[in-house]
């Protein structure tokens, strides 16, 4: 079904559907913004704070200096307002439309660290000449190369830094778009980003 149970009490109501109809039920999300992503925000904005996260929901990253020991954040609309000092950073900006890549008319780059983004050779090369090529387009391919443990390279081939770490769609090498699976691969990259931080934090 599609995902139109509302946005709290969903599960209450797909269980009395799914004793109604005598089969399971489940959802499948709709064009953003999507009932699903609603109830993960609410659940962010009612649960996070009460675990010491502080949110800046409609606000951008508009400088990062890159230190020994972490971090210095700027964040804020035009202008920084919040400034966040920090051992470490998951970036998840996303592609294009989240702004983590951004494209001129001769490569990608992206957008917070300026670090070097995988991608065809050539523009020409970004897409096949068939829009809904079986193979997908190259472009979709490009993004950040990482170690191991989603630690993005730099420009040496060696780790950006070592409590810098990447997850979700800035991602190389993968297809989400062919592939339909962006949100197992934000959560599942997330998951593994924010783990490898906590016990490199602990070593």
């Amino acid at each position: 079904m599609p995902a139109v149970f509302g946005i709290q009490d969903a599960h209450r109501i797909l269980s009395d559907i799914e004793k109604q109809v005598g089969v399971p039920i489940f959802e499948i999300p709709t064009m953003p913004p999507s009932i699903p992503g609603l109830r993960l925000k609410e659940t962010f904005e009612s649960n996070l704070p009460a675990k010491s996260v502080r949110r800046f929901f409609q606000k951008r990253v508009l400088g990062v200096q890159m230190e020994e020991e972490g971090f210095v954040v700027e964040i804020g609309d035009t202008s920084p307002e919040t400034i966040i000092k920090t051992k470490g950073v998951v970036l998840a900006s996303g592609r294009f439309l989240g702004k983590g890549l951004f494209a001129d008319r001769k490569k990608i780059r992206e957008s917070i660290f300026n670090l070097p983004v995988h991608q065809p050779e050539q523009r020409t090369e970004w897409h096949r000449y068939e829009f809904l090529d079986p193979a997908g387009h190259p472009v979709n391919k490009a993004g950040l190369e990482t170690d191991d443990v989603f630690r993005p390279l730099g420009p040496s081939g060696n780790i950006a830094h070592d409590r810098l770490f990447a997850a979700g769609s800035i991602l190389a090498h993968q297809d989400w778009i062919r592939q339909k699976c962006g949100s197992g691969l934000a959560i599942a990259s997330a998951y593994a980003a924010v783990n490898a931080f906590l016990d490199y934090n602990e070593s």
